[in-house]
């Protein structure tokens, strides 16, 4: 029976899924691919007894236990696990990297880890040829993770080990030359920092360090982009200590051969004026798909105040253009129906949003220009749905589905009464419209 549920078990881990065990499920026997029973017993063999367990990476791009990836691109899947074990009073974490030949799948090295738990694994192009595993060790007593790099090549596994620690990290080409790079960030009351490891000479070495704000709690995003025509940067979206959050941008170039920062001090940060908005608002993204990264402004729409529980800010997204920054889109997110909203370009200041929580609507309104006046006209309606919600069959207004994620409806109704100079399509609205990650 113990066999039965650890073969159940790694069915769940290797397809990175979550599933709820009851008494019934487990009366079933488990279907287990003939390659997924190959890598587990093959680990159970290395280990030298079935009393283990898998350890889960926290977050990152493969929160799986045990993830199948094809390590030096000879199109053949590697095997890459993680798993506690208890000797005596002794409790360890491992990374097990197990290869396939001639159908047999053999554990190729067990490598201690370097802490207790595992914030993320990630593979990364950053040498070039072979994918470098990346792994985040973290450790119960401090909030920083340290990052590890492992090459697996031949079927040997090369352990490269950074002496650097991150809150937060971004693997992307930062500076436009098709390969990976690694962004490493640490916050707190002193000011933040920011490394920047990148291929020298066959080897990972940090290229460039940058001083953040002092006062980061956290890190809402870490991307790299344009921040004008040929100049890019990597954008840092930071949570203050005080609940407002800033952006960073900081250049990066090309120098000796090296990817770099443009500077190593606050005065050279892309001239984006250091603005704090609500946290969790908005936060860089290239809004109109020009290829460059815009920078979000958020103000409230007209009727709310901060102080409000269901304030509704707006936010206008700021690009370099012409040495200027420019108005290149105006923005409001709905974050608990899973939806942002690009206003059209005939829509002005004077718009706002009701919101009608039971059929969790927006209504998009031209307010009054004399503001003893209880209403304005009404643009454009937005809706989530269930097909177990209840829809009034004596409404008025017709509405299109625009969008779907799983289950629920995204739907657009835009009433014949919109002045003329506001109107909008159900098309033009509904290419408007996106969806949250």
């Amino acid at each position: 029976m113990a066999k039965r549920v650890l073969a159940l078990l790694l069915a769940v881990l290797l397809c990175g899924c979550s599933v709820d065990l009851d008494a019934g499920s487990l009366l079933e026997p488990p279907r287990l691919t003939s390659e997924q029973s190959a890598v587990y017993d093959a680990l159970e063999s290395a280990v030298g007894s079935s009393s283990f367990r898998f350890k889960y990476p926290r977050g990152g791009s493969h929160p799986a236990a045990c993830t199948l990836y094809d390590l030096d691109g000879d199109g053949v899947q590697e095997a890459v696990a993680f798993y506690e074990q208890t000797v005596g009073n002794t409790t360890s974490t491992w990374l097990s990297i197990l290869s396939c030949r001639d159908g047999v799948w053999r554990c190729v090295r067990q490598i201690p880890g370097e802490a207790a738990n595992i914030d993320r694994l990630e593979f990364v192009d950053i040498l070039g040829g072979s994918k470098s595993i990346l792994v985040g060790w973290s450790s119960p007593i401090s909030e920083k993770c340290t990052c590890t790099f492992y090459f697996y090549e031949d079927g040997q596994v090369e352990k490269y080990k950074t002496d650097f620690d991150y809150h937060d990290l971004m693997i992307g080409d930062v500076d436009g030359d098709g390969r990976q790079e690694v962004i490493l960030c640490t916050c707190g009351s002193r000011v933040g920092s920011m490394v920047l490891l990148h291929e020298s000479g066959g080897r990972i070495v940090r290229t460039g360090t940058a001083d953040l704000l002092p006062d980061i709690a956290s890190f809402s995003q870490i991307t790299a982009g344009q921040y004008a025509p040929g100049l890019r940067a990597v954008f840092v979206d930071a949570l203050m200590s005080n609940g407002t959050e800033r952006t960073l941008a900081v250049p990066v170039e090309r120098s000796g051969g090296r990817t770099k920062f443009a500077s190593e001090d606050n005065e050279n940060y892309a001239a984006f004026p250091d603005v704090p908005r609500p946290g969790g608002q908005a936060v860089c993204a290239d809004i109109n798909g020009d290829g460059l990264m815009d920078v979000p402004y958020c103000s409230l729409l007209p009727g709310y105040r901060a102080e409000d529980e269901d304030a509704v800010w707006l936010t206008t997204y700021r690009s370099f253009l012409e040495g200027e920054l420019t108005d290149v889109g105006r923005v409001v997110t709905n974050t608990s129906a899973g939806y942002r909203f690009l206003f059209p370009e005939n829509w002005g200041d004077n718009i706002t949003v009701h919101s009608y929580p039971v059929n969790r609507e927006w209504r998009f309104m031209l307010t009054a220009e004399d503001e003893e006046e209880e209403v304005a006209r009404e643009l454009l309606r937005i809706r989530v749905l269930l097909p177990s919600d209840y829809q009034d069959k004596f409404e008025t207004e017709q509405y299109v589905t625009a969008a779907t994620r799983g289950s629920y409806e995204y739907q657009i109704a835009v009433p014949v009464q919109a002045p003329e100079e506001y109107a909008v399509t159900v098309q033009q609205a509904a290419e408007c419209l996106s969806l949250l990650n």
